[in-house]
């Protein structure tokens, strides 16, 4: 960050940190991902950027795929038509409630 300061880009960059749950080994008699239990859903993402407001909690239900289309309409980059994930730039740039849940 001090790096991105230093270059003058804090003001149109945006950064987003997230993780994967990883995989169940034995939790609940299950393996993989297929869960719904809460520590397979509750993934932490933060973002930082132009326009998101500062120690804002969105209660969105999004997929990890969906960064990719998000990156690219937060760089006002066409989304391709092939893509089938959705953008969440409306969620946090415009706090609108996604439908693409």
């Amino acid at each position: 960050m001090k790096h991105l300061e230093n270059l003058n880009l804090m003001d149109n960059t945006y950064i987003i940190f997230t993780s994967d749950h990883g995989l169940s080994v034995g939790q609940h008699g299950l393996l993989g991902k297929q869960s719904l239990y809460e520590h397979s859903i509750r993934v932490p993402m933060i973002l930082y950027g132009p326009d998101i407001e500062a120690n804002s909690i969105y209660n969105q239900d999004i997929y990890l795929q969906d960064i990719f289309p998000t990156t690219l309409d937060l760089a006002n980059i066409k989304i391709p038509d092939n893509i089938d994930f959705k953008s969440f730039k409306d969620v946090v740039i415009n706090k609108k409630k996604s439908k693409n849940t």
